[in-house]
């Protein structure tokens, strides 16, 4: 049976279900809560106030975490309370989660530039129209790169529909590390190429849109990571990742942290993220698993090896807002506590070609 819970002091009215747990519920619908147990009633710190409505009490156990004065307040945990009906809640101040003060700003070199995607401009019929060579999704590119990029059939339907064009002027999108092109379309657009980087914190996460062609840093902007309210801790994440979907549902509060991270950054910059070709991502070793959709369970055995191979995945497949046959790099982890944020640190410290000994503190 459908019911409505309303929230306070955000005045927001959420849909739900007879039964439903409230903590899923604000979970749902973005609301922020402390939540260290990942919402076993183990931390006491998801505490609402029931203002009016009909609740079920999973357990009689977490009010333990609430004073006498809580609980004549009406203070609950909300991972113990299903909804009955109609309620209204009010969400104190100790149980919200803030917007934290994120720096943004940072000085870095980037060196020579030398960005792995490019875009060319072909002004002349450049497809061999080889019916092998087709049925094999490979594309010749007479002249230009002077090698046979493969593509997927997205963008090889694109390919088809241009080659049939005469004159042809289109622009290719293409990335040297397979090689592959990602993207094609007509007229000119190699002047709008851009790259997303991106910091996956276990508590925010910020966001850098590039330039390739020029290495200009074109914007900034960070969100919370929303997997907070899925617990504080990283063992809790990983422990929450054990239940039925609870890995899906990790991987898709983060990716929608970095989408809002995107719209903000291309709308300031006013870009079209399709024209984000090419993305770099660093966290923890828990993080990359999760970002990725790799079952992080097995890193809390000790002594376990981590793969060193960078993670790579098309943004399509994780569900990122940019040009879909883009991918998404994840810097290589080391070992369980090293991960791909450290290792991005000492590449642009530079600190791994220094006769110096140095230390690198992250904070």
């Amino acid at each position: 049976m459908p019911v409505t819970v309303l929230f306070n002091p955000i005045n927001r009215q959420v849909e739900a279900q007879r039964g439903d747990n409230l903590l899923e519920i604000m979970r749902g619908a973005g609301i922020r809560v402390e939540s260290l147990c990942g919402g076993k009633g183990m931390c006491g710190k998801c505490k609402v106030i029931l203002e009016s409505g009909d609740i079920l009490k999973v357990s009689k156990t977490p009010d333990k975490f609430l004073s006498h004065g809580e609980l004549e307040q009406g203070y609950h945990l909300a991972c113990m309370v299903r909804v009955q009906g109609d309620c209204t809640f009010t969400i104190p101040t100790e149980s919200r989660i803030d917007s934290p003060k994120i720096l943004l700003s940072a000085e870095v070199d980037l060196g020579e530039l030398d960005p792995s995607v490019r875009k060319y401009l072909l002004e002349t019929s450049p497809f061999v129209d080889s019916p092998l060579l087709l049925s094999h999704r490979r594309i010749t590119l007479k002249g230009y790169i002077g090698l046979q990029p493969r593509a997927d059939d997205d963008v090889y339907s694109k390919i088809q529909m241009l080659a049939e064009r005469e004159p042809l002027t289109a622009t290719v999108t293409w990335t040297n590390e397979f090689p592959e092109i990602i993207d094609v379309g007509p007229g000119d657009s190699t002047q709008s190429n851009y790259g997303l980087a991106v910091d996956i914190g276990t508590t925010t996460i910020v966001g850098f849109l590039v330039d390739l062609n020029t290495g200009e840093i074109l914007g900034r902007a960070s969100e919370m990571n929303r997997q907070i309210t899925y617990g504080e801790e990283l063992v809790t994440r990983i422990s929450f990742a054990r239940r039925t979907e609870g890995l899906n549902l990790l991987q898709s509060s983060v990716v929608a942290a970095i989408n809002d991270v995107i719209s903000e950054l291309t709308s300031e910059a006013d870009v079209n993220p399709d024209d984000i070709s090419d993305i770099c991502a660093g966290g923890n070793t828990v993080m990359n698993h999760m970002f990725t959709g790799l079952d992080p369970a097995y890193l809390e055995l000790a002594n376990v090896e981590v793969s060193r191979e960078p993670i790579i995945r098309k943004a399509k497949d994780l569900g990122l807002h940019t040009n879909p046959e883009a991918y998404a790099y994840c810097v290589p982890n080391v070992s369980r506590f090293l991960g791909g944020d450290a290792v991005g640190d000492v590449l642009v410290s530079r600190m791994h070609r220094s006769d110096e000994i140095s230390l690198m503190v992250d904070l």
